[in-house]
């Protein structure tokens, strides 16, 4: 865990972090490049490392630890109700960070949303192409839109900076933010890892792909 944590902290690329985000670059000299760090992260993330003795892995849920809570922003685990009379167990999603428990929510519909959410993400040629891409083309824009993202929220930071200094006025500060806070958003999207999984992305290679582009 050590080792991994290590590896998951942006300095050893020479990027300095506040708050979890890489907000530019450090003063001292990076141990490795942020292209190797970028592809590090991507291993580190694919489920298919993780395995049980079986040597599979067999989620109980689809989004436990994946879903987030809104409140305090920890994941959500997987519950049971407790049995009323009859009723059959439902499952739920339930937020069980000590002194929280704000957010709980049944599991079926919410799993329904989700997979109906991605069946229509991936079913765009374009969104499928990012689950396929070669490691070298989506490392490169990875780390285009970091750069991008760190020229934008710092033009924001400045445009923030200059209305309290009193050389922005409040309609243009806000106008400047309507124009940059969707472009931040898209960019902090490229930043996504485009696959977690080598498994699925051998299917897609195989014939899901072609179903797409005959579709």
């Amino acid at each position: 865990m050590t080792v991994k944590q290590i590896m998951q902290n942006p300095t050893i690329a020479g990027k300095r972090v506040y708050r979890g985000e890489i907000i530019g670059d450090a003063a001292w000299e990076p141990l490795i490049s942020i292209e190797d760090f970028t592809r590090i992260q991507r291993l580190l993330s694919d489920p298919s490392g993780r395995v049980h003795e079986s040597g599979t892995v067999t989620p109980k849920s689809l989004l436990s630890h994946i879903a987030i809570c809104d409140c305090c922003g920890h994941p959500l685990r997987r519950v049971l109700d407790r049995p009323h009379g009859d009723a059959p167990r439902r499952v739920r999603y339930q937020c069980r960070f000590r002194s929280c428990y704000k957010i709980s929510i049944v599991a079926t519909p919410v799993e329904e949303y989700v997979v109906d959410y991605v069946l229509a993400w991936i079913s765009q040629p374009a969104n499928a192409a990012l689950l396929v891409g070669e490691d070298d083309e989506w490392v490169s824009q990875s780390v285009e839109a970091r750069e991008h993202l760190a020229e934008l929220e710092t033009r924001l930071q400045e445009a923030i900076d200059g209305c309290a200094n009193g050389d922005v006025s409040l309609g243009l500060l806000s106008g400047i933010e309507k124009k940059l806070v969707p472009m931040i958003e898209h960019a902090r999207h490229q930043l996504a890892l485009p696959t977690v999984d080598r498994a699925s992305r051998r299917r897609w290679n195989g014939a899901g792909m072609t179903r797409l582009s005959s579709s």
